[in-house]
């Protein structure tokens, strides 16, 4: 019997790029030892595919989408697939452009009973006629971007200004989000496709250069540590774990899924966002996660092609 054939999706035209190549090589090396026939693909920074849409549809049996942020994980690919008729990893147009906004996530969760950071959604034009119903420190960040791109925490209000030029830099929509003192956690979801869910391990994340977890302090050599399994009692791992899994659920994820989490001071949990395709690097939280639950990146990536042959 033929080997299927897995089709990499890496790159993409923003500035997600550069990690989106990193999580790509990582998912190639990972595919490289199970059954599985890989074909690397390049979205270049042009938008220019190193293989067409009409190729690939020739030239493989699934795609793995392993692309960050915009492009990759709004939405915007997945509907390219789609009309191309192209079966893909993860989770469809719909789900991904739901996930990433980070307003509408937020709104979603509240509604759900979950508790979220408080915060209020700006476009470009309000950025100079607005008062928060919260205190300082806050965090700005732009609503559909990932990698924490553009995130920026800030102490005083003379910063804001500031903030809010560089995230506004990213997207035409950002947050300005209540900062919440507490331990930032996160939960890998894997599902088969089928309705079974497997919670991963949760991770603590520590940056050792910032007082929060950033683009920059995600890709510093020596950063962040991440304590697996986190120091947490029974209880509050279940909660993190159900939390984990609720949001996955509540979005419609399929295949994969990283949410990210903040265990405040006063011991509530507090969901930040839900990301569909979270980076595959073998130093990252869901690799780790999943070496914690006894799974080797190979096998969370083989599980990710399973469950979306699957559900094809």
């Amino acid at each position: 019997m033929r080997k299927a054939r897995v089709a990499i999706l890496t790159g993409g035209p923003f500035a997600e790029h550069e990690s989106s190549i990193l999580s790509g090589e990582a998912v190639k090396r990972a595919l490289a030892k199970t059954q599985y026939e890989t074909i690397l693909v390049l979205i270049k920074r042009d938008g220019e595919w190193s293989v067409s849409p009409s190729e690939l549809k020739e030239a493989a049996d699934l795609v793995f989408i392993a692309m960050h942020g915009k492009y990759g994980e709004d939405g915007t690919i997945q509907d390219i697939l789609r009309q191309a008729n192209i079966p893909h990893t993860g989770s469809g147009a719909l789900t991904s452009a739901l996930a990433i906004n980070k307003a509408l996530t937020g709104r979603l969760f509240r509604t759900l009973g979950f508790h979220t950071p408080r915060f209020m959604a700006l476009e470009k034009s309000d950025s100079g006629s607005f008062e928060l119903d919260f205190d300082f420190p806050v965090i700005v960040k732009p609503v559909n971007r990932g990698l924490s791109l553009g995130v920026n925490l800030v102490r005083d209000p003379d910063e804001l200004n500031s903030a809010l030029e560089k995230a506004f830099e990213f997207s035409k929509s950002i947050l300005v989000e209540e900062y919440i003192a507490g331990r930032e956690l996160s939960v890998s979801i894997i599902d088969n496709g089928q309705g079974e869910f497997i919670p991963m391990v949760p991770v603590e994340i520590i940056s050792r250069s910032s007082s929060f977890y950033d683009y920059y302090s995600k890709h510093a050599p020596d950063n962040p540590e991440l304590v697996l399994p986190a120091s947490l009692t029974s209880e509050e791992r279940n909660a993190i774990e159900a939390a984990g899994l609720l949001a996955h659920q509540a979005v419609g994820a399929t295949g994969v899924s990283k949410t990210d989490m903040i265990l405040g001071e006063d011991d509530q949990i507090y969901l930040l966002e839900v990301n569909t395709i979270p980076s595959f690097i073998e130093t990252g939280a869901l690799s780790a996660a999943a070496l914690g639950h006894g799974l080797s990146l190979s096998e969370v990536c083989e599980r990710i092609v399973e469950a979306a042959l699957s559900r094809n």
